[in-house]
């Protein structure tokens, strides 16, 4: 019997986020200005199609939302 080849991978997938849970959302006219900064990179990473740059802004920002706004994960998420 002759060896068969396996079927090519799909060279991008999709996932959705758990739950339905969208990305975080920056405070408008955030004091420290970081939240339009995450926001900015997001947008520009996005753009170009870096997904795990967007992943990382993602991070970066909800870091930012808990220790600079006190806002934990609830309540920076658009539900």
């Amino acid at each position: 019997m002759a060896p068969t080849t396996p079927a090519p991978l799909p060279l991008a997938v999709d996932l959705p986020l758990r739950g339905g849970v969208v990305e975080p959302m920056g405070v408008p006219d955030c004091e420290f200005g970081d939240c339009e900064r995450i926001e900015r990179a997001r947008r520009a990473a996005r753009a170009v199609g870096d997904k795990s740059k967007v992943s990382d802004c993602n991070v970066v920002l909800q870091i930012h939302l808990s220790a600079s706004h006190a806002i934990g994960v609830v309540r920076c998420f658009e539900l």
